[in-house]
């Protein structure tokens, strides 16, 4: 039997139509094969083969895609107790074509999809009962009933006390306008405590463009004790305590950077429960421990870049420890 989790992710489990050949926009693809994916489940796959017992908490559609999914988790050891699965809706999908920098294009087949279905109701309770980080995503935000499930079950666990992590993924065309992304993304900050955003996300939560310090500094004003900004290449910037780290870009092949960022979240929280194994709300994490992290996440975000598709392409602890 497997560990108790210590960690609970939620959010999206759906399937990336990976294009093939490579280099070309969707349109032009020849065939697409299917890669299990969707960032809060990529998050507990990374964080099990890591070494750390997770649990995912969402929903898939009773279907072909639903069972490869459910088999996924279940392949790589994630507690999936609360996994529902549905008649009504069909098993989110996203097509998905990488650039020749690497860079994913996403079509998204999603109306509403199988995830956007949870309801409270669906959730296993016992789930949470020995975790101690609560990690979400903004795209469980998008459309009720899954939206107000998220923001329940993220005020039972930071009224408990946990240690909470967020991922607010920006996709345009899973949103009715950019003002209603921007206020949905923004609701859960008073009760984060460690946010990660890329580059853009970060300009458009605090509304500061081409200037990290202060976009970090504004972030915190309104809730995350700790920040952390992926830049691709150039590597991992996060705030700590009213510190800047940051840990430059390591030189890879780079085959697609869809499973980068969720790599880098599972390598942080790995390595923050590795520090403090009583990880809670009340943690200060010190500067130096935050650095380190950063320094464990960056090497298996390096690793995931030069794979193809999001859980196929996250790293082993043994793997990210010989990189380092």
């Amino acid at each position: 039997m497997s560990a108790a989790p210590q960690v609970v992710c939620m959010g999206e489990l759906l399937v990336d139509m990976m294009a093939h050949p490579g280099g070309v926009k969707l349109p032009q693809a020849e065939h697409f094969v299917p890669k299990p994916g969707g960032a809060p489940a990529n998050v507990a796959v990374g964080l099990r083969r890591l070494g750390v017992p997770s649990a995912f908490v969402g929903m898939v559609g009773q279907d072909a895609f639903g069972t490869l999914l459910r088999d996924t988790l279940e392949a790589e050891q994630v507690d999936i107790r609360s996994l529902a699965t549905t008649t009504e809706q069909p098993t989110t999908l996203a097509f998905v074509a990488i650039d020749a920098k690497g860079v994913p294009d996403f079509s998204f087949y999603r109306h509403p999809g199988a995830d956007l279905s949870i309801k409270e109701s669906d959730v296993d309770a016992s789930v949470f009962e020995s975790s101690r980080v609560f990690h979400f995503g903004s795209l469980s935000l998008t459309a009720p009933p899954a939206r107000d499930t998220t923001l329940a079950l993220l005020t039972q666990e930071h009224g408990r006390g946990r240690f909470i992590t967020y991922d607010p993924n920006y996709r345009p065309a899973l949103w009715p306008a950019r003002d209603a992304a921007l206020t949905l993304m923004r609701q859960p900050l008073s009760q984060v405590h460690l946010l990660k955003v890329s580059e853009e996300e970060l300009a458009m939560l605090s509304g500061i463009e081409d200037d990290i310090l202060a976009s970090a500094a504004a972030l915190v004003e309104l809730g995350p004790r700790y920040v952390i900004v992926t830049r691709g290449e150039e590597g991992l910037t996060g705030w700590c305590d009213g510190e800047m780290v940051s840990v430059p870009g390591r030189k890879v092949e780079v085959v697609e950077t869809t499973g980068c960022g969720d790599a880098s979240m599972a390598g942080v929280i790995a390595a923050l429960l590795e520090a403090y194994p009583d990880l809670s709300a009340s943690t200060r994490i010190e500067p130096e421990v935050f650095e380190r992290a950063l320094r464990f996440a960056n090497a298996g975000a390096a690793i995931a870049a030069t794979r193809l598709g999001a859980i196929p392409s996250l790293p082993t602890r043994a793997e990210v420890e010989a990189a380092l």
